[in-house]
């Protein structure tokens, strides 16, 4: 038998000759979430969390909700949001943004050790999170985790300042639609964002434009690396170098595919070679630096931190890693 909704049930009571309406209909569970996400808009945190324990009441099982309450209890200074964060995980919530509000609900709590395991595992699931990348550093330095603070601060800067290029960038694509550089531009700006959709688009545009492009190949083959296709990576940046032989991009690229691969060797060589092309480039020797670090080859990876800060002695990426090597060779020698 089907149901009157609840409006059609006002607007007949309204006409219908003085009657006093009957009760209204008591809400459903799903109707009080929707209510509480519009209440939580007008930042009544608190009213937003009443009505999502009611709806909860109604219907425990849903995990969404139980992550949505522990969120709005972080906000409004409330008890309780562990508990219900608690919830949400057993009822099988494993996503980024989930791991993040855990984060900042033990922060509330002071357990920095585990509010910082929280925000990796949310990075873990979306590396592009700034805020966490932001919150796991200030966990970090009230840990006294001075050089992991430092390295997730920049993290987060470089995110802030990705993301205003790809919006500058996508307006200068608009203002110059037949340049074919300016597409590829914005095509590997949604790259540091690891928006493979938007990249993927600009990468396309690129080519319409120009198909021997070696903006675009360069864009295309990180995009085709991230898609996990190596072997589309490869014959892109190969492209590059044909067309463009001073350039050191494509072979720190192809070093980086060979690091993955497992070889070894042929990533040093790689890595190396960039250098080669680039003699006057402190950024692609900090770069360097980071592959002989993955490499293992702390003593060469501080080498190249010391050759970057040679070339821009105010590097503090360069200084930074540098430190952290140096830390890393001394506890390695203590043993």
């Amino acid at each position: 038998m089907s149901r009157t909704p609840l409006w059609l049930t006002l607007f007949l009571a309204g006409c219908g000759g003085g009657d006093a309406p009957g009760p209204a209909e008591p809400a459903d569970a799903r109707t009080l979430i929707q209510r509480a996400q519009q209440v939580a808009g007008t930042g009544d945190t608190p009213e937003a969390a009443a009505l999502l324990e009611q709806a909860l009441a109604l219907d425990p099982s849903h995990a969404g909700a139980w992550h949505r309450l522990g969120e709005m209890r972080v906000l409004s200074g409330l008890p309780g949001a562990l508990e219900a964060l608690d919830r949400a995980a057993a009822l099988g919530l494993d996503s980024a943004r989930f791991h993040q509000t855990r984060g900042e609900a033990l922060e509330a709590e002071g357990q920095d050790r585990e509010a910082a395991l929280a925000f990796v595992a949310a990075l873990e699931r979306e590396p592009i999170r700034g805020e966490a990348w932001f919150r796991l550093a200030q966990t970090q330095r009230r840990l006294g985790q001075d050089l992991d603070a430092d390295a997730s601060l920049a993290e987060f800067e470089r995110l802030k300042l990705a993301e205003q290029r790809a919006v500058q960038l996508e307006a200068a694509a608009a203002a110059a639609p037949g340049d074919p550089r300016v597409a590829a531009a914005a095509a590997t700006a949604r790259l540091e964002l690891l928006d493979l959709a938007g990249a993927s688009r600009w990468v396309d545009r690129a080519f319409e434009l120009d198909g021997d492009s070696a903006e675009a190949h360069q864009a295309a083959g990180r995009l085709a690396a991230l898609q996990g296709d190596p072997v589309t990576a490869e014959v892109h940046f190969e492209l590059v170098i044909a067309s463009s032989e001073h350039d050191p991009r494509p072979w720190m690229e192809l070093a980086l595919l060979s690091l993955a691969a497992g070889d070894s060797a042929l990533a040093r060589e790689r890595s190396l070679e960039a250098t080669r092309r680039a003699e006057a480039d402190p950024s692609v020797f900090l770069a360097h630096a980071r592959v002989l670090a993955a490499l293992d080859d702390l003593v060469g990876a501080v080498g190249a931190c010391d050759d970057a800060l040679l070339r821009d002695n105010g590097s503090a990426e360069a200084a930074s890693l540098r430190t952290a090597l140096l830390e890393q060779i001394r506890q390695r020698e203590g043993r």
